[in-house]
């Protein structure tokens, strides 16, 4: 059975620590269980130098319990597929999968935005990188169609929004004033 207040994160070398920084907070203060995922247990620096050893490997985890999973990006995603990823995000059915910015190129390896709408960091990025099959691009800064949430690497708070959005932990109706309060301070 699938644990509905865990949600895992994807890391890979040179992450982009600022992009689940708003999502993250927000979870942990609702009380959802943050579970650190690589392809190998160890530490893993991110682009800022922040050291985060995961919590677990993806051999580790039973895709089928996988509720929601963040693939942060990183510029290491632009060197190429990484089988096990792919693997293993082709074995994640019914999660919401989440990817920003390089993170979009693992989901696509994984066939995730076939027949999707999504977006990236630019109209041609994921294309640039990955050869196969894709859905539509979309020119925004997020972007969720079904279970599957792509963003572009500037656009942390509106992929935020979306994933809190996507797992009922933030109603559709307050997205666009918790963006902009995250945005610009002001209260909505």
């Amino acid at each position: 059975m699938k644990d509905s207040r865990i949600v895992h994160v994807l890391l890979n070398d040179r992450f982009a620590d600022w992009e689940p920084a708003f999502l993250l907070v927000e979870l942990a203060r609702q009380g959802w269980q943050i579970v650190t995922v690589g392809v190998e247990r160890r530490e893993i620096r991110s682009m800022g130098g922040l050291v985060v050893v995961t919590d677990v490997t993806i051999a580790d985890v039973d895709p089928a319990t996988v509720r929601t999973l963040l693939v942060i990006g990183s510029p290491l995603w632009e060197q190429g597929e990484v089988s096990a990823v792919t693997r293993f995000l082709r074995e994640v059915t019914g999660a919401v999968v989440a990817a920003i910015c390089g993170g979009t190129l693992a989901v696509a390896h994984g066939g995730l935005l076939a027949g999707r709408r999504y977006t990236s960091n630019e109209p041609g990025f994921v294309g640039t990188h990955v050869t196969g099959a894709l859905g539509t691009y979309v020119d925004a800064p997020a972007v969720r169609d079904g279970r599957v949430i792509t963003a572009g690497g500037f656009a942390h708070i509106e992929y935020a929004a979306e994933v809190l959005v996507a797992i009922g932990a933030l109603p559709e109706a307050e997205k666009a004033g918790w963006v902009g309060w995250l945005r610009t301070g002001a209260a909505a």
